[in-house]
């Protein structure tokens, strides 16, 4: 385990039913995935918290605004120095989706995570150093 990122509850839409826990870069992941679907302001403590991706997928005029708003939501968290997001927009699968591939960087390096989003779901495809 990484001293850098901690550990926490596994989670990405909700806490899993068996409370596994995780660390290091797939701990990061998913507090990015989280970070990236919940709406801003929704986290009575935290009202600076969140970017929600899925108002983005039927929206690809917005590509500019929904990579920079996703590169400064994920260096929000403490652990992520930096991070360089692109969006894809796939107009003509159904349903229409994004593919969101965010390069972070943390005291452990780089870090690779790629979210695939439709209207409802945000999904982590993958997580890599």
């Amino acid at each position: 385990m990484s001293e850098h990122l901690g550990s926490d509850f596994s989670a990405v839409s909700d806490i899993n039913s068996s409370l596994t826990r995780v660390d290091g870069e797939v701990g990061l992941g998913q507090a990015g995935a989280r970070r990236l679907s919940t709406p801003g302001g929704r986290k009575h403590y935290d009202l600076n918290y969140g970017f929600d991706m899925r108002q983005f997928v039927n929206a690809p005029a917005t590509k500019f605004r929904a990579e920079r708003g996703a590169e400064m939501e994920l260096v929000k968290d403490e652990r992520v120095l930096s991070a360089d997001v692109t969006v894809i927009f796939i107009q003509d699968e159904v349903p229409p989706r994004l593919k969101v591939n965010a390069t972070m960087q943390s005291e452990d390096g780089p870090f690779d995570l790629t979210l695939d989003v439709t209207a409802l779901t945000v999904e982590i495809l993958r997580e890599e150093t």
